[in-house]
């Protein structure tokens, strides 16, 4: 397999190979594309003329309202249905949109990824594991956790032989029907779980460690899942727990393997810069992610800002894959407010407090921080066994300590916290939504 070679070669062969497919992609929509015919002519800059990194920089950085504002042109006039499928972001950012996915080259190449992924981590992706899909948007959605049954013969063959999935929806999820959720995974044979982070971390609150349903992997994505957050996953299915970044517009861009050591960047199938951003929580090594999808000719994303922070690593992993690594992603920065004393809090900051504040006490399993008004911050929290009022209050001071006393912390403990149609979990909710919630 291609890929798989390719992933093995010397890190400045591989650039090589993802400099020409950039080019390649650069000359098309040059060529093809009212929009990006625009975009090259707004700087006097022709495919032609870019022949190193400096020269690519030169473009200007594209962001979601770009895509939104420009659908008509981005998409030809000529494309044929067949050639896509139509993608929905999930709206985490407040701005969800529909794009097309390329279904000869994104489809084919990000599938082929997604199982090398796998094969890096041990699985063998031809084995016949039936798995559970939690999704934003299913295709094959099952409704009340039940499939129709297989009436036909044909489909009772192609079933008995063949891998199958169970895509379900991540807000379906509640503690009162777990116990069909659970009914469909024993009954079905069902030996991992692919989805969204915080989908599958609410159904491991809501799972008793005695259910003995006898996974053998999980894999997270659509967020960041933080370290203590994924060993109570992994403990409580009691079988190794994986995370893939990758979003609608960018799927599958990194992936952990064996080693637990960062992502793995997939520079084959992207393009990626990263631009110094403000230190998060005394990380001073944190980066703004900008990426390229090299496999997308009908819905170009060039130099596209994905508002997500990464802390880099500039380290070589023994598992013999030779893409650059990333330690940490930490997810939307642009969802944020600023506090009567100048602090800027995003989403990002409140993710890396909850991890520092971790390694003090294990007593917080999930959080959510709303900012009710412009001087109340109440910070709702799924508490573990060790809770108590002096923890409550010790988080309110040092958090009042982040914002110099400028706002009044309320910590709120809870037996749930409140999930999206996305099937993701808001870390920050604004003023504006406070209703809401």
């Amino acid at each position: 397999m291609l890929q798989k070679k390719i992933r093995g070669l010397p890190l400045d062969e591989i650039k090589k190979i993802q400099w020409k497919r950039l080019k390649n992609l650069l000359n098309y929509v040059y060529m093809h594309n009212d929009f990006y015919k625009e975009y090259f002519d707004s700087v006097n800059i022709d495919p032609n003329r870019i022949n190193s990194p400096s020269d690519f920089l030169k473009l200007p950085i594209t962001e979601k309202k770009d895509y939104i504002k420009n659908f008509k042109k981005i998409v030809n006039s000529d494309i044929k249905k067949q050639d896509y499928i139509i993608a929905t972001t999930s709206g985490s950012t407040g701005e969800p949109f529909e794009h097309y996915m390329d279904k000869k080259k994104e489809l084919v190449n990000t599938e082929m990824a997604f199982m090398l992924n796998m094969e890096s981590v041990g699985i063998d992706p031809f084995k016949g594991n039936n798995e559970l899909v939690i999704l934003f948007k299913p295709r094959n959605e099952i409704v009340n956790f039940k499939r129709p049954p297989k009436k036909k013969l044909k489909n009772r063959i192609v079933y008995s032989f063949f891998p199958e999935s169970f895509e379900i929806r991540g807000y379906t999820i509640t503690k009162e029907n777990t116990q069909d959720l659970i009914k469909l995974i024993k009954d079905n044979k069902i030996k991992s779980i692919y989805g969204i982070a915080s989908s599958i971390l609410n159904l491991a609150q809501f799972i008793d460690n005695g259910q003995n349903l006898k996974l053998k992997y999980i894999i997270t994505m659509g967020e960041e899942l933080l370290d203590y957050q994924r060993l109570y996953i992994s403990q409580t299915f009691k079988c190794p727990v994986f995370m893939d970044y990758g979003s609608s517009e960018c799927m599958r861009m990194g992936f952990e393997c064996n080693y637990h050591n960062g992502f793995h960047m997939d520079i084959f199938n992207y393009y990626f810069e990263f631009i110094k951003n403000e230190p998060i929580y005394g990380n001073s090594n944190t980066y703004n992610l900008i990426v390229t999808n090299l496999n997308n000719y009908l819905f170009p994303f060039i130099r596209y800002k994905t508002n997500d922070s990464v802390e880099f690593l500039d380290q070589s992993c023994n598992c013999g894959n030779n893409f650059p690594k990333v330690n940490k992603i930490f997810g939307k920065s642009i969802i944020g407010f600023t506090a009567p004393n100048g602090y800027r809090i995003s989403s990002v900051d409140i993710a890396a407090f909850f991890e520092h504040y971790h390694k003090r006490s294990q007593a917080v399993r999930q959080f959510q921080v709303i900012q009710k008004d412009q001087k109340t911050m109440i910070i709702k929290i799924i508490p573990t066994e060790i809770f108590n009022e002096g923890i409550k209050k010790d988080i309110e001071v040092t958090m009042s300590k982040l914002v110099q006393g400028s706002m009044k912390i309320e910590v709120m403990p809870v037996d749930k916290i409140k999930t999206e149609q996305s099937g993701k979990t808001k870390v920050l909710i604004l003023k504006e939504d406070y209703e809401k919630y």
